[in-house]
C-alpha cells in the first residue's frame, strides 16, 4: 500500500506500508506467523488470531525483507493495562539484537532503542530511523495481542 503525501509543491514524501518477510527469531510470542499475513492495516473487531507476545521479555526479531527509512507501525487489538514494549531497530541482525552501549550502540543521531506504551485496541507509528530488521519485545509482565507490524517506510 503506498501513500502519496504531499505538503507543497517542492515537498513529495511517498508512504509505504512494507510487511515483514520473515520472522528470524523470537521467544514467548504465540501464533507469531500471523504478523506475516496479510490483514487490513486498521484495528479490527474481527476474530482472526493474533500474534501473542505472553509475559515480561517475551520478543520477535522481525526481517522486512530490505533497507528502509522509516518508522514501525504495530496495530494492537488487545493489551492489558500499562503495555510497554521495546522497540530496537537495526539494519543488521546484531544491531537489532544489541542494547545501547553493547559495542558502541547509541541512540546519537536518530533513536533506534527505546520503550513505549502500546494501548488496547490502538493503530501507533514509532520512531524514524533507517532499518532492516526490528526487534520488539515486552517489558511489562501483561499479554499483548499485536494484529499487524508493518514498516512505514518514508521516501520521495
Amino acid at each position: 500500500m503506498i501513500e502519496n503525501w504531499n505538503t507543497d509543491k517542492h515537498f513529495n514524501i511517498v508512504k509505504e506500508l512494507v510487511m515483514p518477510t520473515q520472522i528470524l527469531d523470537s521467544f514467548h510470542v504465540e501464533n507469531s506467523a500471523e504478523l506475516l499475513v496479510k490483514k487490513e492495516p486498521s484495528v479490527s473487531f474481527r476474530t482472526d488470531i493474533c500474534a501473542e507476545f505472553v509475559g515480561k521479555d517475551s520478543w520477535i526479531l522481525l526481517d522486512f525483507g530490505k533497507e528502509l527509512c522509516g518508522s514501525l507501525r504495530v496495530i494492537t487489538r488487545i493489551a492489558d493495562r500499562d503495555t510497554d514494549i521495546r522497540i530496537t531497530f537495526g539494519e543488521s541482525v546484531s544491531e537489532a539484537c544489541s542494547s545501547l552501549g553493547v559495542k558502541n550502540a547509541t541512540n546519537d543521531h536518530s533513536p533506534r532503542d527505546f520503550s513505549a506504551r502500546i494501548p488496547f485496541m490502538s493503530d501507533l507509528t514509532f520512531g524514524l530511523s533507517g532499518f532492516r530488521f526490528a526487534r520488539i519485545e515486552l517489558l511489562t509482565d501483561t499479554r499483548a495481542a499485536i494484529q499487524n507490524i508493518f514498516a512505514v517506510s518514508h521516501f520521495k
